[in-house]
């Protein structure tokens, strides 16, 4: 099992150097998988699963997702939680153009759910996205993601677009079973 800790901090570290430059309240962690997906001829399906226990708390911002390892987008969110119960399985095609589904789970910081995305070239150009929740489809997004490698990052942000303040104790989240499966 996977145990991220966002660590409560009080001593002064200063502002992020990031937009919106927040202060730093919390030391946490980010998982970067050295292999990049990236759907072609070659390799036109992949699988990325894994089962979370995920906080939901104002200011904790946990995700499990791909993003462009060249440029930015594209961007597909598997897991992400901001602040609440809700999980936005979100794909960012261009910065204005996102497709998004929401889903309320109650005891996703107590209970282990599995979160998958499955993702299949149809054409030199797109791809579908299918995303799953606890074995169950949840919606398939199609993208121009095709030939576009993307990492896969497991990690836990603090505020920003998860509200603030944050808490002001230790938060945590695990991460087992992950899979990352590619097939012709």
């Amino acid at each position: 099992v996977l145990h991220i800790k966002a660590n409560y901090i009080t001593s002064d570290e200063g502002k992020s150097d990031k937009n919106p430059f927040l202060p730093i309240r919390y030391h946490s962690g980010s998982i970067h998988a050295k292999h990049h997906v990236t759907i072609s001829d070659e390799w036109p399906v992949y699988e990325v699963s894994g089962s979370f226990k995920a906080p939901v708390v104002k200011g904790s911002w946990p995700a499990f997702w791909l993003t462009a390892v060249r440029g930015w987008p594209p961007e597909s969110d598997i897991l992400e939680f901001k602040g609440d119960s809700i999980n936005w399985m979100n794909t960012f095609i261009t910065r204005s153009q996102i497709i998004t589904e929401k889903i309320a789970i109650a005891d996703a910081a107590t209970n282990w759910h599995h979160y998958k995305a499955v993702l299949k070239k149809v054409n030199d150009t797109d791809i579908d996205i299918h995303y799953f929740l606890d074995q169950k489809p949840v919606a398939v997004h199609r993208c121009n993601f095709a030939n576009k490698p993307l990492w896969i990052i497991i990690n836990l942000q603090m505020e920003g677009s998860s509200g603030g303040p944050g808490p002001v104790t230790d938060c945590h989240y695990y991460a087992k079973d992950i899979l990352v499966r590619r097939s012709k």
